[in-house]
């Protein structure tokens, strides 16, 4: 390291660190350096493939060509800059210098330590040039070799000669021009030391010797170059597993409610459908369809992640509520990529034994509504609900509709259950206490879409008679407004109206 650089030397190769018998044998040969099969190529594999992490150093440095192209040299300050502090490394810290031709060069004051560090060094660069549209080249390669400063380039026969960060590509050229005709740099330690002249910590550091976190051959080397800070530390970044793919879900509730959205029990429309029983789900898609070759005995199952708001089996007797995913035949995901579902969308499905289900599209407003009518009263209920909002929910068979509600109202074509159910109540057929919950917010509902909020409040004010509660009916009212954006246009009145 400390032996002159010879005067016709244009490169540098990084350190490789030999050992007693490596240096014998690179200095009893005759001619150590020339072709492939030289010893001092076969030494530089040994170094590499030593240990786990080899016993090489690379010096860490950037290059740009860009300069080739009309880029700026604004632009590669830039990149430099970004990079160096993705790296860790302080741009003031480093070296800056042109190439003679086309390039800018950067040395910095690191080395990538062995084999593993080289090659995260190289994926970190490349994944940078890909964010960032930069165009950096690829320099670290096994047995790279560096321009020495004030070397001429071939073409141009200028010198690589240092710049000031920021210069212009005038200025840059300009010092190429008018350098005089010398080397600096007298042996190799000369030149990785060299780097560092302008961090007073890492000379202090050169007379450090506590390091351990490098072999001892390593520590020493880096010492030696440019102190105990020397070494660059980048770490393998490990793809997170994704949620359909752990085996237990994870510690935190949010976390733990995606994990049910994958591996939960699924949801199937056709299970139990031996008795020719209808399953009816109403749920919210939460992500995309995924699949899995085999799960739970099912060969190759195509699923959605969704929040379920209320889904009964074939069997009546299966139900779910909360995050699950749904199971889908090869002909139901056929029909789920033609009409485009995606996460957000609200839905009902329908299944059954051919395991060709109707799939509809729903506002969250249906869904939340029709999910009450299936949890209180039933699927049918549920389906009377669902043809009152204009669906068509014949039996799950193999024809295919678009399943969108119809252009009739349910006022043109016959009288909703809703509003049997208001008229009932109005002719004292019902009590209005003895109504379920949800038949009176469904009253509510239609109260306010038709007649309004003064409207709505007189009609339960009236029913109630003597048992009227002001205060759960405002709530209640309110809770309505707020939940559903076709009742976005309902003006709620101050409480203190009442």
């Amino acid at each position: 390291m400390d032996q002159p650089i010879p005067e016709d030397a244009c490169y540098i190769s990084p350190v490789y660190l030999l050992s007693d018998g490596q240096w014998n044998r690179l200095t009893d040969s005759d001619s150590p350096w020339k072709g492939d099969t030289s010893i001092a190529n076969i030494l530089q594999t040994e170094c590499e493939e030593a240990t786990e992490d080899g016993d090489v150093l690379y010096p860490v440095y950037l290059e740009s060509d860009a300069l080739e192209d009309g880029v700026e040299t604004s632009v590669l300050f830039d990149w430099f800059d970004t990079i160096l502090r993705e790296l860790n490394i302080d741009p003031i810290s480093c070296q800056y210098y042109f190439s003679g031709n086309r390039s800018i060069h950067v040395h910095t004051p690191k080395f990538a330590v062995g084999e593993e560090q080289r090659k995260l060094l190289k994926n970190k660069v490349k994944d940078f040039c890909s964010e960032h549209e930069a165009e950096l080249d690829d320099i670290y390669k096994r047995k790279q070799t560096f321009r020495l400063p004030g070397v001429r380039h071939s073409k141009t026969e200028l010198p690589k000669v240092e710049i000031e960060h920021g210069d212009t590509r005038k200025e840059c050229v300009s010092k190429a021009v008018n350098a005089e005709d010398n080397r600096e740099i007298q042996t190799p330690l000369d030149h990785f030391q060299y780097t560092h002249k302008r961090t007073t910590a890492a000379n202090t550091a050169l007379m450090d010797t506590t390091d351990t976190s490098y072999e001892e051959g390593l520590s020493d080397a880096l010492l030696l170059l440019g102190g105990k800070d020397t070494g660059l530390e980048l770490t393998k970044e490990v793809a997170e597993v994704p949620l359909q793919e752990r085996k237990t879900p994870p510690k935190d509730k949010n976390g733990a409610k995606k994990w049910k959205r994958y591996n939960r029990h699924p949801f199937s429309p056709y299970a139990n459908a031996g008795n020719g029983g209808r399953s009816l789900a109403f749920l919210q898609v939460k992500g995309n369809a995924y699949c899995r070759k085999n799960h739970e005995g099912v060969e190759e199952s195509t699923f959605i992640p969704a929040k379920f708001y209320e889904a009964k089996g074939c069997g009546g007797e299966f139900t779910v509520r909360g995050p699950c995913p749904l199971r889908l035949s090869e002909t139901d995901y056929e029909k789920w990529v033609d009409r485009g579902f995606g996460g957000g969308d609200a839905v009902a499905v329908i299944g059954g034994q051919s395991r060709s289900s109707k799939i509809l599209k729903l506002n969250i407003r249906q869904v939340v509504e029709g999910a009450s009518y299936l949890s209180d009263g039933g699927k049918s209920p549920a389906f009377e609900y669902l043809r009152d909002e204009g669906y068509d929910v014949g039996s799950a068979g193999s024809e295919y509709t678009e399943n969108t509600p119809s252009s009739e109202s349910p006022e043109q074509t016959g009288k909703s259950r809703t509003r049997e159910l208001q008229e009932a109540v109005e002719e004292g057929k019902y009590d209005i206490q003895g109504l379920k919950h949800y038949e009176r917010l469904s009253i509510a509902n239609r109260l306010l879409q038709l007649q309004g909020w003064d409207e709505a409040w007189e009609w339960f004010e009236e029913q109630y008679g003597a048992e009227f509660n002001e205060g759960i009916t405002y709530r209640q009212l309110k809770a309505l407004v707020k939940k559903y954006d076709d009742l976005s246009h309902i003006r709620v009145p101050s409480k203190n109206k009442y």
